[in-house]
């Protein structure tokens, strides 16, 4: 009976240690789905089998010892961080979709701006020329510079020549008849290579005026006007000039001489830089346009890039800058255009500095313009180490269907022979900012220094 007793005490005590290990588990394994089976992480729900084993106490009431358990560590929340991601992508595709809207509005309010709005066929010219048109300014420039390169060497020959015949004459102290003759046909050669060198130069500008689209047909007709209103003064001049001979006084000659001069200080020179910036300047007012145009193709490839997933960090700034340098161009040449308009209203020393001004604003622009194009060629390298040239040829594909339904419409209403369009310029920036110095050499014109050297 007392062995019976002592067996149950026994079991009692056996049964009674086994919750104690189920809790002991509990504690460091943080939950429990069952015995033998521990749960390793919250987020995860990943059951391993326990292979830790309970040890039953012995009758010297040794406390159990357990294998410590390893809880896995959380991992990392990588959803949370996509979200993240995909939210600044979506900011910045809006971003870029608001510069890419912001610019054709900007592209379609310059087109009715007051000195834009002219631009209106294809490739934003003013008029078209057809390609016989074209062909002949070409040509009629070409002629004139070769013309004006032959005169300016004689001028100065002729001038060397008068003023060895002067020193000679003023070394004469007897009979001196021979030597005023050499004097007087030195000095008629002399005024006439120096009406020359104006025509000369009257000639060129009347060839850009009409080899250029950036003019209107008005505004053109208005600029030829002033011009042969010049030529037809020049040729007055040179019939008086001709008209020298034996009989004609030293004063008489002296008095044709400052006429001569007269004509290129007060009148001629400033018809022609007028006219010849005038040519340039709205030669550089079509450049903005198209550059206008071209801002609004870069927002639209970098809005493509954005859907692509390709990063625009670095094209973004180019852009920026790219166009605040158009920004720059545009207020220059509106400046510009204000005072030549200012100019037409004036005369003498006050049309000479409204012209000064306005040359100053044109070369401001020009530059503006110069610098862009560097900026241009920097975001066409980054689009292409991106891979994104190609986005730029499709929007450059797309927006050139689009042009040319347009450019069909007005050009129908606006010119009776659209069936040669001239195409005597490269469409590309960087040619057209280039070729505005072709016509930047009225300054430079010989004509005795402006002083033919003929006193009494």
């Amino acid at each position: 009976m007392k062995k019976i007793l002592a067996l149950l005490m026994l079991a009692v005590f056996v049964i009674s240690l086994v919750p104690a290990a189920f809790a002991a588990n509990d504690k460091s394994n943080g939950n429990s789905d069952g015995p033998g089976f521990t749960i390793t992480s919250a987020d995860e729900a990943e059951v391993t089998e326990d292979t830790s084993e309970t040890v039953e106490s012995d009758d010297t009431d040794e406390e159990t010892e357990e294998e410590p358990v390893v809880i896995a560590p959380t991992p990392v929340k990588t959803k949370e961080k996509a979200q993240v991601k995909d939210q600044v992508k979506e900011k910045i595709k809006e971003r870029l979709q608001k510069a890419e809207k912001n610019s054709e509005e900007k592209l379609t309010q310059l087109k009715k701006e007051k000195f834009f709005d002219k631009f209106k066929l294809k490739e934003f010219k003013a008029r078209a020329l057809t390609l016989t048109q074209a062909n002949q300014a070409q040509a009629a420039l070409l002629k004139a510079k070769q013309k004006f390169d032959a005169v300016q060497a004689q001028h100065l020959e002729a001038k060397k020549k008068f003023l060895a015949a002067k020193e000679v004459l003023a070394e004469c102290t007897g009979d001196c008849t021979e030597e005023e003759t050499a004097v007087r046909e030195e000095a008629q050669a002399f005024l006439t290579t120096s009406l020359e060198l104006m025509e000369g130069q009257l000639a060129k500008t009347e060839a850009a005026i009409e080899g250029s689209e950036e003019l209107t047909a008005e505004e053109a007709q208005t600029s030829l006007e002033e011009i042969n209103a010049e030529q037809a003064e020049i040729a007055d001049l040179k019939e008086e000039v001709a008209a020298i001979d034996q009989s004609t006084d030293k004063e008489d000659v002296v008095a044709l001489a400052e006429k001569v001069k007269d004509q290129w200080q007060k009148t001629t020179k400033a018809a022609i830089q007028k006219q010849a910036a005038l040519v340039i300047t709205n030669r550089i007012g079509g450049i903005i346009v198209k550059s206008t145009q071209l801002e609004n193709k870069l927002n639209k490839v970098m809005t493509r890039m954005a859907d692509q997933g390709i990063d625009t960090a670095v094209v973004e700034p180019l852009v920026t800058e790219f166009n605040a340098k158009l920004e720059e161009a545009k207020t220059a040449y509106n400046a510009a255009q204000t005072a030549f308009q200012d100019a037409s209203t004036k005369t003498g020393e006050a049309r000479n500095a409204a012209l000064k001004t306005a040359q100053e604003k044109m070369k401001l622009a020009h530059q503006a313009l110069q610098d862009a194009h560097k900026l241009l060629k920097d975001i066409y390298q980054e689009l292409k180490g991106k891979k994104a040239d190609k986005i730029l040829t499709e929007v450059e594909a797309e927006d050139e269907t689009g042009e040319d339904t347009a450019a069909d419409e007005e050009s129908s209403a606006e010119t009776t022979d659209d069936t040669e369009t001239a195409e005597t310029e490269d469409t590309e920036t960087t040619e057209d900012t280039e070729s505005t110095e072709d016509t930047e050499d009225t300054e430079s014109t010989e004509t005795g220094d402006n002083e033919t050297g003929i006193t009494a």
